[in-house]
């Protein structure tokens, strides 16, 4: 994977200012990130606020909470995004 400024959408200053809702994780992809995202432990960010959620988010997301791991920043399926 390879991070393009196309997937940076808004700076962190920028997300601060914008409401956010709470989605489905399936329902994401396109979505702005409205919070951090970390596998944890060890608290390796998976994606960052401002960045645009793509399908192999998802699919991360997805792998890792079906191994029973604790991602922060999704609450049970749904992950908070900017409106």
């Amino acid at each position: 994977w390879e991070e393009r400024d196309e997937d940076i959408v808004y700076s962190l200053a920028e997300v601060k200012e914008k409401d956010t809702k709470e989605v489905l994780i399936e329902k994401a992809k396109g979505s702005v990130c409205a919070g951090y995202v970390n596998l944890y432990p060890p608290g390796i960010p998976l994606f960052l606020p401002g960045e645009r959620i793509t399908k192999e988010h998802i699919a991360l997301i997805d792998r890792y909470l079906e191994k029973g791991m604790h991602v922060q920043g999704v609450n049970g399926h749904t992950i908070h995004v900017c409106k």
